[in-house]
């Protein structure tokens, strides 16, 4: 270590800061233990003057910066903590002398949380000249700092609560409330030091931390700070507000103290020089005073509103938070038909909370069945208060009452029936809810659709049921977030796959039907258990291509008219499974094999095999697509080139990596062995898509040269095709 802070201290002085403060932070970050060892003793004599040096170089440079500042102090505080010796703690409260120095301030670093207990002399005595020197000259920023930088440990050390004392007797008028809070921290002797302090300044009652501690421990003193007009003397400085005192200690005053403070809090409120959110905040903090501050709050919120919205919300906030709930829920009901009425119902939720619950339930049923003078805003909220706060039970009877009614507003229709599923099991709920799917409008049956994890497992089953009914709507066209919501609650009603499998095998395209086929294949290609999803026989998905299969093989118009559609049962298929790109892997085999019966289906079925070839399968599964896929062409030259060609282009701009790409190729080899022709244009392809993410391996080159020279003419022109050059 000694040989380190010499070679630091002969090539770091006239470096650049940010060279030395590098330096200073590997030093600071070494252990302390280590790094106190190596300069006790006579042995660390070098290594304790090379750091002094390294330090006051730092410090003195003209471009020391924060952070090495920061980083000098962090040693001192080291090697106060670590060291046992004299002469690293003379070197600590040298360095601290001369980072003071430095900066002509106390640091404010939280010695607090890092200076060992019980070295805090040092540090005084370190700073001690500079506390001094500037409290000569009337500045007392240094000793705030002092105190700042200690915490809780300046209360325990004697000369630094004197010399907040002797400040206090002579600190200019803007300095003392920073003072006088630092003297009265210390609670086992603040209530002794506040009577000391008035009675040098009775003024000084009107400052905040003295009133802090008049309305916590010596409340018999406390008339001077309400007194009006106030004690004259030095504060509060000329257009300066008054000071309150904290009205949370306001159960332990006196009744006239009390009172003279609410008397206080109505002038401040009542001042329009105060900005709004103090007055906001006044009027919350005052309702904590029994009896005096209610009142105060009332007549803030009373009918006339005649101080705007904003007290309105601040009265409620003050009313919920005090012991007179039910005042508030009085007051939101007066204000239910103002134009206003949003301002005040901002904070129903926080009222409704603290309540009692029959004069919530008395209220609430009020505002929902008034006939007039409540705006459609309020009767939402109070709706959503009622499913929130009431019983169940009780809040689905309300609702449902109000929901049925002959003159309900749609809007209030809606937003009850997207409250209803909280309250299942009501059978008043599911009135509700099985209305508003029957009858509708189409706001309200969507306003039923939910997720399945907001009901109840117990009650899914039925609920499933319910959203079945969304498509049984003949009167309008259900939106496309019924079918999205429909594809969750399959699993749990198989009505729903039944009436989607209707929509898609009506050939008469009814409504909806293209959204139908969207989440029957969502729910095919999804993780639900069969029948519901896959595409294995007696699923949904085999059962409505059997069906359309059924009307093929019947016999179906070729458009002769052109009233009559060309082969429908045809173009649904196609449009059922071939339109359709971006299918779930797991249904492309199923599908295909279920068409194998029919031989006017060849294409489509060769364009699901073809996206049944999956490289990244298992080598029995990757080889037994391949073979399907060719037996579906073989001895068709014309369908074999166009199946390759468009394997290749499904296959080529893959940007992952084979994981077994010797099985690949294997298979891709057995593939050939025959020496067909569909055989051969189906390896070519495979080999030309997937041979530039292997990287070209050897192997793989010279399976390309191999099929040069294939038997069949057209397998050699694709394999000549294949350009290994870049390779």
């Amino acid at each position: 270590m000694a040989t380190v802070l010499n070679l630091a201290v002969r090539r770091l002085r006239n470096e650049r800061d940010p060279v030395r403060q590098t330096a200073l932070d590997a030093l600071a970050a070494l252990p302390a233990p280590l790094f106190a060892a190596s300069l006790t003793g006579p042995a660390g004599r070098t290594g304790r003057d090379d750091l002094e040096r390294l330090c006051l170089d730092a410090l003195r440079a003209r471009d020391c910066s924060p952070a090495s500042r920061t980083a000098v102090h962090t040693l001192a505080v080291t090697l106060l903590n670590t060291s046992t010796d004299d002469e690293p703690l003379a070197l600590a409260v040298r360095l601290l002398e001369a980072l003071t120095a430095h900066t002509g301030a106390v640091a404010a670093a939280r010695l607090d949380r890092a200076l060992r207990h019980g070295r805090e002399r040092a540090v005084l005595d370190a700073v001690r000249p500079w506390l001094d020197t500037a409290a000569d000259r009337g500045d007392l920023a240094p000793l705030l700092a002092l105190v700042e930088s200690l915490g809780n440990r300046a209360r325990r050390i004697p000369e630094v609560q004197d010399r907040l004392d002797e400040a206090l007797r002579t600190c200019p008028d803007g300095s003392f409330a920073d003072l006088a809070a630092a003297w009265l921290t210390d609670r086992a002797t603040r209530a002794d030091r506040v009577a000391v302090l008035l009675e040098r300044e009775p003024s000084a009652a009107g400052l905040g931390p003295v009133l802090d501690v008049l309305a916590a421990d010596r409340t018999d003193l406390l008339d001077q700070a309400l007194a009006d007009p106030p004690p004259t003397g030095r504060f509060p400085v000329p257009g300066a507000a008054r000071a309150l005192p904290p009205f949370r200690h306001a159960d332990r005053w006196l009744p006239r103290q009390q009172r003279a403070a609410v008397r206080l809090a109505e002038t401040a409120l009542a001042d329009p020089g105060r900005p709004l959110d103090q007055r906001v905040r006044l009027l919350r903090d005052v309702a904590a005073v029994p009896g005096h501050g209610h009142d105060l709050v009332r007549r803030y919120g009373g009918p006339d509103g005649s101080d705007g919205p904003w007290a309105d919300a601040s009265a409620l906030a003050a009313a919920a938070a005090g012991d007179t709930p039910d005042t508030a829920l009085r007051f939101l009901a007066d204000k239910a038909g103002d134009d206003d009425a949003a301002a005040a119902w901002a904070v129903a939720d926080r009222v409704a909370l603290r309540a009692r619950p029959g004069a919530l339930a008395a209220v609430l049923s009020e505002l929902l069945t008034r006939e007039r003078g409540v705006k459609v805003t309020v009767r939402k909220s109070a709706a959503r208060l009622a499913a929130r706060h009431l019983p169940p039970a009780d809040a689905a009877r309300l609702l449902a009452g109000v929901a049925f009614g002959e003159a309900v507003h749609p809007d209030l229709r809606i937003a009850i029936v997207h409250l209803a599923p909280a309250l299942l099991p009501a059978e008043e709920a599911w009135s509700l809810l099985e209305s508003a799917v029957a009858d509708g409008p189409e706001g309200a049956r969507r306003a039923a659709l939910c997720d399945p994890g907001a009901v109840a497992p117990a009650h899914r089953s039925r609920y499933g049921r319910l959203m079945a009914g969304l498509l049984e709507t003949t009167d309008e066209l259900p939106s496309h977030s019924v079918f999205w919501s429909l594809r969750d609650w399959a699993a749990y009603a198989p009505a729903i796959i039944t009436k989607l499998a209707d929509m898609v095998t009506d050939l008469d395209s009814p409504p909806g039907w293209e959204s139908a086929r969207t989440a029957l294949l969502d729910i095919a290609g999804s993780d639900q258990p069969h029948p519901a999803g896959g595409a294995a026989p007696g699923s949904a998905l085999h059962h409505v291509v059997a069906r359309l299969l059924a009307r093929m093989a019947s016999g179906e118009p070729e458009g002769g008219d052109p009233a009559d559609p060309d082969l429908p049962a045809r173009r649904r298929l196609e449009q059922l499974v071939g339109e359709r790109r971006t299918l779930d892997h797991r249904l492309y085999a199923p599908l295909a094999r279920q068409l194998a019966a029919e031989p006017r289906l060849t294409g489509l079925r060769v364009f699901l095999l073809v996206r049944a070839v999956d490289p990244d399968a298992p080598e029995p599964e990757l080889t037994a697509a391949c073979r399907e896929l060719v037996a579906a062409v073989a001895d068709r030259p014309v369908p074999a080139g166009r199946c390759a060609d468009e394997l290749y282009q499904r296959l080529r701009y893959r940007n992952h990596p084979l994981p077994h790409p010797e099985q690949t190729l294997a298979t891709i080899q057995a593939l050939a062995a025959g020496g067909g022709l569909a055989e051969g244009l189906c390896a070519a392809a495979l080999v030309a898509a997937l041979g530039p993410c292997t990287g070209w391996p050897g192997p793989w080159k010279a399976y390309v040269r191999s099929l040069r020279r294939h038997p069949d003419t057209e397998v050699r022109e694709a394999a000549y095709a294949i350009d290994l050059s870049g390779s």
